[in-house]
Order: C-alpha cells, then sequence, then structure tokens
C-alpha cells in the first residue's frame, strides 16, 4: 500500500466544495487509489486553524474530521515532538 503525505491544502480542499482545488485533489486521491494517509499534529492544528473562521458548521464539521482523521486505522498521524 502506497504511504501519502497529507498536508493542510490536502485536508481543506477535500472538506470545502468550493475550495478552488477541491476537484483536483479528489481526482488525485481517486488515481491513488487505496493509500495509507501520514499527516502531523501541527498539519491539524492548521486545519482546524484555518476553518475555525469559516463559522460555526465548518468549525464543527472539521472536528468531526480530525476526530475521524485519529481514530482512522488507515491515517498515521505523526504527534507533535520538539525532537
Amino acid at each position: 500500500m502506497k504511504a501519502v503525505f497529507a498536508d493542510t491544502f490536502y485536508w481543506i480542499a477535500i472538506t470545502l466544495p468550493s475550495d478552488p482545488w477541491a476537484d483536483r485533489v479528489a481526482e488525485v486521491s481517486e488515481a491513488l487509489g487505496t493509500a495509507h494517509y501520514v499527516t502531523t499534529d501541527e498539519v491539524l492544528v492548521e486545519f482546524l486553524s484555518h476553518l475555525s473562521s469559516k463559522g460555526e458548521r465548518l468549525r464543527g464539521l472539521a472536528v468531526q474530521l480530525v476526530r475521524r482523521i485519529l481514530q482512522d486505522e488507515d491515517i498515521t498521524v505523526i504527534p507533535q515532538s520538539r525532537e
């Protein structure tokens, strides 16, 4: 299985259909097929921060997505560290 790094750009694009990159990111995700995603605590914080300014509904959606990410066995979240 391929390992793919998912950055803030990715999470925003797959969450917001109005994002200018949403269609392209969906195409690339589909082309990848089954993949193991890798992200970081810092990326998730940036994602939450970005969506926090978009209103209550999107804030709630972002929180739900991050909770699912943290529980998904096909996604590795690298914890924040000073090392």
